[in-house]
């Protein structure tokens, strides 16, 4: 399954609840509203399904979502105040990954350098450098962005050696 829209990728993970009124479990969708934007958003993707199978209660989502690198904008679901016609963008800036079944695994992560504006690939002590397309895997668990317009000053700051 590929979302190539925030929307589907936010708010399209469906959940079974018991309807007080009919008694019986239902499809629902969980949404929700931001009043306002962080500088950093973090998005953790739901990876653990919840439904039985012989030997296990949940298994894992090893599904691909494609999510965006640059201009993720999040302004439609924003229903405080916010700049509409200029609005702040994000970039990602990591993901964090989980590899295995629920209750065991192993996690790296990919991390975007802002002395060089490069994607790194962190697996206990190895450290390596990555191309931009290995970092959407179906591995991916936790989504960090930040502002686009905060992370291009933390690249002028790096770019200078300014911690």
């Amino acid at each position: 399954m590929v979302f190539d829209n925030i929307d589907r990728l936010l708010f399209s993970f469906f959940t079974r609840f018991h309807c007080p009124d009919c008694k019986s479990h239902q499809q629902a969708s969980k949404k929700f509203d931001l009043w306002k934007l962080p500088p950093v958003l973090t998005i953790q993707l739901k990876r653990f399904g919840t439904q039985r199978y012989m030997f296990s209660s949940r298994r894992k989502v090893k599904t691909k979502i494609d999510f965006p690198m640059e201009n993720l904008k999040l302004d439609e679901f924003v229903t405080g105040e916010i700049d509409r016609k200029n609005p702040p963008t994000y970039s990602l800036i990591g993901v964090s990954n989980h590899m295995g079944e629920m209750g065991f695994g192993h996690y790296t992560a990919y991390c975007r350098s802002v002395r060089d504006n490069s994607w790194y690939c962190y697996d206990d002590s190895c450290v390596r450098k990555v191309s931009e397309s290995e970092v959407c895997s179906p591995s991916a668990y936790v989504l960090f962005y930040c502002q686009t317009k905060l992370w291009e000053e933390w690249l002028e700051k790096g770019r200078n050696g300014i911690d």
